[in-house]
This record gives C-alpha cells, structure tokens and sequence, in this order.
C-alpha cells in the first residue's frame, strides 16, 4: 500500500521486513528522501514523537515514508509500542521549534490530553477523509 511521509506519534515501532519492501527517510541535514538499508535478519527500530519529546529531542523522530516495490509483492510485519493510555507527558518536556505539523504528525494536544485521548484525536483525523 505504501505511506504518505509521517513521523510515528506513539513510543517505538519495530519492523521486519523482505528485500522488496522501500521504507525512506527523511536526512536531517540533507532534506532529501534516503532508502533505509537492512541485512535480512535484522530489525529496523524507529522512534516515535511520543519517546522523542519525552527525551526532550535526544531521541529522534524521523520523517518516513513507505514506497511501493519496484517489482513484485513486499512483506513487513510492523510492531508499536504504546504508552499506557493515561499516560502525560511531562509538562517541563515542551520543546520549543518546530513540532512536527507540517506533515500531520504531532500536533501541540499531545501536551495536553493523555495518550490514550490524543491517539483517538489523531486517529479521528486520519479516518476523516476516507
């Protein structure tokens, strides 16, 4: 199916994946849209807004997008961990800059609704335009 470009909003997310699947990333200092590459047998650990934020940026949450293959069929198996659905950011954790709106990733309600709340929000929007 592939992705549109997004950051994860939750904790961390493991993938597996097959040799045909294309996940990209977004290079922090180059701007521009970078294959990630894996062994077969290795796992790829992405972080999400909600680690990022918590760790007050030392922890990154990459852009990504998941391309079509380029011949063939893709297999990923995608695994998300989640904070417990009442759980708070902590309010000395507000970083200031930029936050990730652009790309319809973290908006600023994740500072002030509990996680469970803000990934219904989020969700909400995303089934919106179905």
């Amino acid at each position: 199916m592939g992705s549109s470009p997004h950051t994860d909003w939750h904790a961390v997310t493991i993938i597996s994946r097959d040799q045909h699947s294309s996940l990209q990333y977004l290079g922090r200092s180059t701007g521009q849209w970078a294959e990630v590459t894996a062994d077969d047998d290795e796992l790829l650990l992405l972080v999400g807004d909600w680690l990022s934020i918590f760790s007050r940026g030392q922890f990154h949450s990459p852009p990504h997008r998941v391309q079509l293959p380029r011949s063939g069929d893709s297999l990923s198996f995608v695994l998300f961990f989640y904070p417990a659905p009442e759980a708070m950011l902590p309010t000395g954790n507000i970083m200031h800059g930029r936050v990730g709106e652009e790309l319809n990733t973290v908006d600023r309600s994740i500072f002030e609704l509990s996680w469970g709340d803000y990934v219904m929000q989020k969700w909400m929007k995303v089934m919106s335009n179905r």
